[in-house]
């Protein structure tokens, strides 16, 4: 009731950024032909396409020098998603927009100390900022009814993360305890004043600014959140179970480009797992490509420690510069690991952040003292 805007039904508009799509110098513009729609679907694409026109993301032209076809997928609530396929030539061609996306490493140093939490979730995040009117030629989509350039800033350019990012940074600069990882904002606070203070402080600003979030989807004052894959509480960080759980119940990889994606989700959990350093190096070895796949004996052996190390407690303790830090390293033959520990004043360690890192063929020569050494400077 005190920010009624904000929580308003409908698409926001922020009003104090137009987003500009930079273009490298001597780029010809790419015009695809529209790409087919499958009959059952396309009732739906059009129901969309005037969902789109009718709140100002999609206007329709005649004539473009720049098309992109679309893809259409069914969601799982029988709904459709469209989205143009950009690949196709508008993100070779533009320039790069450097700014920072947050690590995981550096969110998890950001919960210490705050036990009350808030997560927001802003409705269609990118859709919320325009784009400039020499840049709408360059999104516009090639579809089964004619030409629709967007207006808005559309999921599927490779620069919009970067923007997105900027911009919320911008909208929120100078407020304590907000956390922001493009559309996921998180604000915290130790205490129930200064929560208080803080979320009508962040609600205001993005009401000033013209987003405009999603009330069904947002958790307000509570003292645990999900947050992007991890679990967050007053007791530490926690990887999310049922994430981790459908982890462990992955086959075994049948070739490479299966034991990569294995390896990118183990690595995503990889800091809350002790000695993953001994297991990896088996499975990365098969990703080598002057190496034919061949799954090995002691690929599966790796493959099912891995998974049975998932099983274990995956709880990492908030950062706390008070405590007195420990380093602990270990290394073998084939790669290094480390741990980040609290030490309390009871004499009690909790760990921090887990290491884990395959050695290069060079490192693999290193005496095994010049091993751990690596190991300490790297944790």
């Amino acid at each position: 009731t005190e920010f009624p805007e904000l929580f308003k039904e409908g698409l926001g508009r922020c009003t104090k950024v137009e987003v500009t799509l930079p273009i490298k110098d001597g780029v010809v513009a790419t015009h695809l032909p529209a790409g087919p729609i499958a009959i059952p679907l396309q009732e739906a694409v059009e129901k969309e396409l005037k969902r789109l026109v009718d709140n100002g993301t999609l206007s329709p032209v005649e004539v473009s020098e720049w098309a992109t076809p679309i893809v259409v997928v069914r969601k799982p609530n029988n709904q459709i998603r469209m989205c143009a396929d950009f690949s196709t030539g508008l993100n070779a061609a533009l320039k790069e927009v450097d700014y920072p996306i947050p690590t995981m490493e550096v969110i998890m140093t950001k919960f210490t100390g705050n036990r009350r939490l808030t997560q927001l979730d802003l409705s269609d995040a990118y859709l919320q900022l325009s784009l400039d009117p020499e840049s709408r030629p360059l999104t516009t989509i090639n579809t089964h009814r004619g030409l629709f350039q967007y207006n808005r800033m559309v999921f599927g350019l490779k620069t919009a993360p970067a923007i997105f990012q900027r911009t919320m940074e911008q909208a929120l600069a100078g407020i304590d305890g907000v956390l922001v990882y493009l559309d996921d904002i998180l604000v915290m606070a130790p205490n129930q004043e200064s929560h208080d203070r803080r979320l009508r402080g962040v609600l205001a600003r993005l009401q000033s600014w013209g987003f405009r979030l999603r009330f069904a989807k947002c958790s307000f004052d509570v003292g645990c959140v999900k947050y992007l894959g991890l679990i967050v509480d007053g007791k530490g960080i926690r990887a999310d179970p049922s994430r981790v759980e459908a982890i462990r119940q992955l086959r075994e990889p049948s070739n490479a480009a299966e034991v990569r994606s294995f390896l990118g989700l183990v690595n995503y959990y990889g800091k809350f797992i002790d000695q993953l350093h001994r297991h990896k190096p088996a499975l990365e070895s098969l990703l080598r490509k002057d190496v034919p796949f061949v799954w090995s004996k002691e690929a599966a052996k790796a493959f099912e420690a891995i998974r049975e190390l998932l099983s274990g407690p995956l709880l990492l303790a908030h950062y706390d510069p008070q405590q007195t830090l420990v380093v602990a390293a270990d290394a073998c033959e084939t790669g290094i690991g480390g741990v980040l520990l609290l030490r309390y004043p009871d004499g009690s360690e909790k760990a921090v952040f887990h290491l884990s890192k395959a050695l290069t063929p060079a490192q693999r020569n290193y005496s095994q003292i010049e091993k751990e050494a690596l190991a300490l400077i790297t944790t």
